[in-house]
């Protein structure tokens, strides 16, 4: 389970890197929904990458510390997805956008987080 986990983490990386990177010249402009597009491409983030660690920590607060980490690595992925778009010249970074990313992050983190506490009580 673990190795599929992290084939569906990688692919999950390259679809956000194509969809972050890539010209699209026959979309029209989708305003504001671009926000909720940005809050749905990131929300799988944290599940993903907790479930390619494989090895389960048995302590809450190392839980939490290991679920702290992944929301730290998705904070950079979701920054470096804005840095890069500033360089491409079809592109353009949007702190917007990075703020829509690191709230969908945060709320599957802290999701994911709510689901390890609940299964170490039963």
């Amino acid at each position: 389970m673990v190795i599929l986990s992290r084939v569906v983490s990688v692919v999950y990386l390259a679809v956000i890197s194509y969809l972050c990177f890539a010209r699209f010249n026959s979309l029209h402009s989708i305003g504001g929904q671009d926000k909720v597009v940005h809050f749905i491409m990131f929300f799988p983030y944290s599940f993903l990458v907790y479930g390619s660690l494989g090895k389960r920590v048995e302590s809450g607060w190392r839980s939490l510390f290991q679920i702290i980490l992944i929301f730290l690595s998705g904070c950079v992925v979701a920054a470096l997805t804005e840095i890069v778009q500033i360089y491409i010249p079809y592109r353009g970074g949007d702190f917007l956008d990075f703020r829509a990313d690191i709230l969908s992050i945060g709320i599957s983190s802290l999701i994911v987080f709510i689901i390890v506490i609940c299964q170490r009580k039963s």
